[in-house]
């Protein structure tokens, strides 16, 4: 080609170009522009799904690094069952019960104004259980008296059934804390059950001070404040803790009045005469407040709003000891004693005001009750949690605290328990109940017929 012949063809196309410029876009051009872009997005969207769980790795692996907290859970997510769980059973609900009276029977061994919450326990056992194996597994469901399957679809039921009302309320809530310096492999399998089940969450910590306070925080909050702390330290050889904390707040149907607040004589369990102040009502028929007997013992049932739990104090007959008292009772007894509540033509009751903390280590208790192998660094086989590169899991220790306060308004009550694991007919004439020595009390779940707390009033001054 000729030069001027070149130069001519660049020209035209020069004006091809700056016609193209000045003419308006097409819509073809257009609709590549946006796929052009749109291929761009979905790239920054694959690298973001590439990286993201890349980033989150290496952020745990920071995290442990420097001392902090995780959560495990990422990527267990509880799994939904299908239609609404099935109610409890009269069997699990009487073997709950049972399981509840004997272990306070056994763990408040005749202390001073005992309180225990065996709902707590036997939620963070329950969790234990899943991943106990063999012997240590037959132990504690013998100790329980249910299977580890009748546990969990005991609390499946439970749990779905709680509910909230305005002015009453109670909230359970599980943990499970890990070291995460490699001294635990966790098994996915154990964590997924207790997501299922109990909604837990889990978390891997160094098991440090940061780890100390990060635990009292979560328990101060779940327990609305009741339990401001649960471990003092943090053994060099827990690896686990599982941990369950409950919060009950609700306040009476009926309130007491308090222009009706009297002081008066109590009687302690040592024979010592103290001054209390007594809350006092007369019920007339339909009130809400019930009356019930047996024949070693009277008391009182007062529904709280909404009548879905009520706080029970049986008194044992003069003579009759609370200790005793407590030997004549199972699961079968109390439940049946509770729904035979009546309502007097005329009720009158007198109950002190009280507050109490009370804190105890369960392990020799539960252990009397046949579980052995677990507390056994031997024996025991929880392999179901996990393995330790530095020697066999067991339970070492099974610390519980528990706050109650009853006043004319209502009731607040916590509960917090941690597993440390290492390597009649009515009638028109007149009852009484005076609560003026020695008593047992119980916050009473109504629809499952199940104590949330039992304890014993000795001494309402200490």
């Amino acid at each position: 080609m000729k030069r001027d012949d070149l130069v001519h063809a660049i020209g035209e196309i020069d004006d091809d170009l700056i016609l193209q410029a000045d003419a308006p876009p097409k819509k073809t051009n257009a609709f590549r522009g946006w796929k052009r872009w749109g291929t761009v997005a979905a790239c920054f969207v694959l690298l973001f799904a590439i990286l993201f769980p890349l980033g989150i790795r290496l952020a745990k692996r920071n995290a442990v690094g420097q001392g902090l907290t995780y959560d495990l859970m990422e990527g267990i997510v509880p799994r939904q069952r299908s239609g609404i769980p099935a109610p409890i059973t009269n069997d699990a609900a009487t073997a709950a019960t049972d399981f509840s009276v004997r272990l306070f029977r056994t763990a408040s061994d005749g202390a001073d104004n005992a309180l225990l919450s065996p709902l707590s326990v036997l939620s963070a056992l329950a969790m234990l259980t899943n991943g106990a194996r063999d012997e240590t597994l037959a132990q504690i469901e013998t100790a329980v008296g249910m299977t580890v399957g009748e546990m969990n679809d005991f609390f499946l039921s439970y749990l779905a059934g709680l509910s909230r009302g305005e002015k009453s309320e109670l909230t359970l809530s599980d943990s499970i804390w890990f070291r995460s310096d490699g001294s635990i492999e966790i098994d996915p399998a154990f964590l997924q059950t207790n997501a299922d089940v109990y909604g837990a969450d889990a978390y891997g910590a160094p098991f440090d001070e940061g780890t100390l306070r990060k635990i009292n925080e979560w328990v101060n909050e779940k327990t609305d404040g009741m339990i401001p702390s649960l471990l003092d330290e943090i053994s060099r050889n827990a690896v686990l803790y599982l941990i369950n904390a409950l919060s009950f707040d609700a306040e009476w149907k009926q309130h007491f009045e308090s222009d009706y607040v009297r002081t008066g004589d109590f009687k302690t369990g040592s024979g010592e005469i103290v001054t209390v102040s007594y809350m006092q009502e007369i019920n007339f028929h339909g009130t809400g407040t019930y009356y019930l007997a047996d024949e070693r013992a009277v008391g009182m049932y007062k529904y709280y709003d909404g009548e879905q739990y009520a706080f029970v104090a049986l008194l044992p007959n003069e003579g009759i000891s609370i200790s005793d008292y407590l030997a004549s009772l199972d699961g079968g007894k109390l439940r049946s004693l509770l729904s035979q509540k009546q309502q007097p033509a005329e009720l009158r009751v007198k109950i002190p005001k009280f507050e109490i903390k009370y804190e105890t280590e369960l392990a020799g208790a539960l252990a009397q009750m046949g579980m052995t192998d677990v507390f056994d660094s031997e024996r025991a086989d929880l392999s179901g949690i996990g393995r330790s590169p530095f020697g066999n899991l067991y339970l070492d220790c099974v610390i519980h605290k528990t706050f109650i306060a009853v006043n004319e308004k209502g009731t607040r009550a916590g509960a917090t328990s941690a597993l440390g694991i290492y390597g009649a007919v009515a009638d028109a004439e007149l009852k009484e109940v005076y609560l003026t020595r020695p008593f047992v009390y119980m916050l009473i779940d109504c629809n499952a017929g199940l104590p949330l707390f039992i304890g014993t009033l000795n001494d309402p001054t200490k």
